[in-house]
Order: structure tokens, then C-alpha cells, then sequence
């Protein structure tokens, strides 16, 4: 997209609503985002976890015909779920889902870096769930949505994948969940990848290059493209 395009987007985002302050992906991240997304014939197929104020600049691009896009975002916080799944209903290609979160052993996590083919079906099935007065602490470990069996998402299928929730170290797993669904070209913007060793967690699965990092005061994330998956090890 042209940047002068992507402005005008992002400032009709602003006057629906979109607010991007230190707790949501900054204005910066979306613009090296969308510089590199182009239209064409073809839907954008995009995946969100987390950072829900975004659906505003998706209903932008709409709005002003600039993308096809085709967006899925997953919230685990009951209320804001709640909000976005009644702003998505007067959007169109966007749709909202709340899943609850499960916390996995070390032991589960494990395995579904090891055996990624598998993960897209064993995900939603391992671990615990997690009382719902705890999906706010910051360093939960090993949590990750629950309600994974409502999405059904093609092979190599998905364009863009960002990465802002659930809190904590769990959030990597998303790598093994859409192993299989990702492009081998799809682009993945990681917000706070500072905080855990996301970008090692993905090393795992995944080649990759680097376009653009921001680490300014309290906006930091990562931008990536896919160059291919890594070799599968073999389950025992």
C-alpha cells in the first residue's frame, strides 16, 4: 500500500475509534505492515490474536476499499470480546471470537514444538483451563486459547498472523498451532517481543527475515516475513 493511503486509513481508524496508546500496537507497526500488503484479486487472509482495538483500522481499509481482507481476531477477556464481537456485527470481513485460556505442563508445550504437524488438531485439547480472574497476570506461563476447534483455517492459508495476546510466555505457541496454515511467505508482527523469547520459540519452526524492529520507550514490536519451515521431527 501507498503510505499516503495508509494515512488516510489509519486516520479514519482514529475518528472511529482506534486509540493507539502503550497498551495496543502502535501506529508505527501498522504502517510497515501495510506498506507491504497490496491489493489484488486475491482476500488477505489475516489472524489476530489479542490487540483488539486494530479492528478499527481492518474496517478502515474496508471502508475505503483499499484491501481485501479477510480478518479472525481471538480475545481471551470476556468483556472486550464481548465489545468487539458487537462492533464486528456492523463490519464486514471481520470476524471476532472469545476463547477461554488453558494453561499447558512444560511437558505439553514441549511436544507441540516437537511434533508442529500435530499441533493444529492436539492445541485446544492439552492442558488446564485457567480461572478467569488470573487471564490478566502479565507472567502466567504456558497459557493459550482453549477454544480452538471453532476455526478451521485452510493449509498455507493465512497471509498475515499478529501476535499480541494472551499474556505471558504462552503466546509462542500460536507458532505451533498455525504451523501448518501460515504461508510460507506470511508475515508476522509480534508485539512486545521482548518480553519472552518469542522470536527463539519461532527459530524452532520457522526461517524467517527481519524487515523492521521498534524498541522506543513502551512501543516495541517486530516485524518478519516466513522464508519456509524448518525440518518436522518425527513423533516417537
Amino acid at each position: 500500500m501507498l503510505v499516503k493511503d495508509i494515512e488516510v486509513a489509519l486516520s479514519l481508524a482514529g475518528r472511529r475509534g482506534w486509540n493507539p496508546d502503550n497498551d495496543s500496537i502502535s501506529r508505527s507497526a501498522f504502517i510497515h505492515l501495510l506498506r507491504r500488503l497490496e491489493k489484488s484479486n486475491d482476500e488477505i487472509r489475516i489472524v489476530q490474536l489479542g490487540g483488539g482495538q486494530a479492528i478499527w483500522v481492518w474496517n478502515s481499509l474496508h471502508e475505503l476499499n483499499l484491501l481485501p481482507i479477510k480478518t479472525t481476531i481471538i480475545e481471551h477477556h470476556p468483556a472486550r470480546a464481548s465489545q468487539l464481537i458487537q462492533n464486528a456485527e456492523a463490519m464486514t470481513g471481520i470476524d471476532v471470537h472469545w476463547s477461554c485460556l488453558k494453561q499447558l505442563t512444560d511437558e505439553e508445550r514441549e511436544d507441540l514444538f516437537n511434533n508442529p504437524a500435530e499441533a493444529n488438531e492436539k492445541c485446544g485439547r492439552l492442558g488446564k483451563y485457567v480461572k478467569t480472574d488470573q487471564y490478566d497476570h502479565y507472567q502466567i506461563r504456558n497459557a493459550f486459547y482453549g477454544e480452538l476447534s471453532q476455526f478451521t483455517f485452510l493449509n498455507e492459508s493465512i497471509d498475515v498472523l499478529i501476535v499480541d495476546g494472551p499474556h505471558g510466555n504462552g503466546r509462542s505457541l500460536v507458532f505451533t498451532w498455525l504451523y501448518l496454515k501460515l504461508k510460507e511467505n506470511a508475515l508476522i508482527l509480534i508485539d512486545d517481543f521482548n518480553h519472552y523469547p518469542f522470536v527463539a520459540d519461532l527459530e524452532r519452526l520457522f526461517s524467517y527475515e527481519e524487515l523492521h524492529r521498534d524498541t522506543w520507550g513502551d512501543q516495541v514490536w517486530l516485524l518478519l516475513r516466513l522464508k519456509g519451515k524448518l525440518a518436522i521431527k518425527e513423533s516417537v
